[in-house]
């Protein structure tokens, strides 16, 4: 019989299946102990280290980094990362869901990134919404400009 050997996520053979049998849950080890273990050799904090000194490296480390979430440098990361793949302004905006679950956590993200590129003291928590969406797109875009070091490369972005 032909077949192919399974290993689990540890690297432990789970034995031989036959290459067409079809798969089902119960083929993956998805037990939430597996799921919730870190998956970095070392501590939350080092992680966190690991993150700040990315976000620094590509010049989105907001100035008051310090005494915010872990969640919400993450989120940032996400955010400028998902946003340098899409092509315009609307799948930018439409990616928003994806990247923050919530109201709260997208407004955290947005006053979070505002001062990275502007004086904090135009906006704060009272700033709507879609204004901070606005601000956060023209950021995006200098920083899109920085990173490829094109001056054009903000095409397919306009509002």
């Amino acid at each position: 019989m032909r077949g192919r050997e399974r290993r689990n996520r540890a690297g432990v053979s789970t034995g031989i299946f036959p290459m067409n049998q079809q798969l089902t849950s119960s083929d993956f080890d998805l037990s939430s102990a597996e799921l919730d273990q870190v998956p970095w050799d070392g501590t939350p904090e080092a992680a966190r280290a690991a993150l700040v000194q990315r976000l620094e490296q590509y010049r989105i480390l907001p100035p008051s980094h310090d005494g915010l979430p872990t969640a919400t440098l993450e989120r940032i990361e996400q955010l400028f990362t998902t946003w340098f793949d899409l092509a315009d302004d609307g799948s930018r905006r439409a990616a928003l869901g994806y990247v923050c679950t919530s109201e709260e956590d997208l407004r955290a993200t947005l006053l979070a990134i505002v001062p990275i590129y502007y004086d904090a003291l135009f906006f704060d928590e009272r700033t709507p919404t879609r204004d901070l969406v606005e601000i956060a797109l023209v950021a995006h875009a200098k920083w899109r400009r920085w990173l490829t070091g094109s001056p054009g490369s903000s095409a397919g972005s306009s509002a």
